[in-house]
């Protein structure tokens, strides 16, 4: 049997957050999040594809970083996986965060 990938979606204070997680099976999944998160309560655990997996786990190091520089390589992947390498290489230090959020919006559709 293969692993699966899955998100899992917390409540965390007033926020929901997105937790992806590899494991066997959904009762897994939600096992591995109660033993590695911080959350008031599981609100759902989704299978999901290994592109968004991906993706999951580069907003999640986007979102951890201390600086933008801890995560300009997680930064330039997720505008590629949008597509918007070009923006990304035309931003500057006033409009990085806007490509960010662009990309952002256009994998989560």
């Amino acid at each position: 049997m293969m692993k699966r990938t899955y998100e899992v979606m917390i409540k965390v204070n007033d926020d929901v957050k997105l937790m992806p997680v590899h494991a066997y099976s959904v009762l897994e999944a939600a096992f591995i999040t109660v033993n590695h998160a911080t959350y008031e309560r599981i609100l759902a655990v989704t299978e999901v594809s290994a592109n968004r997996y991906y993706t999951l786990k580069m907003a999640a190091a986007i979102a951890n970083a201390d600086t933008w520089l801890d995560c300009e390589e997680e930064c330039v992947e997720l505008c590629r996986l949008a597509g918007m390498e070009s923006e990304w290489q035309e931003a500057d230090g006033d409009t990085f965060e806007a490509v960010l959020n662009e990309a952002a919006k256009k994998l989560k559709s």
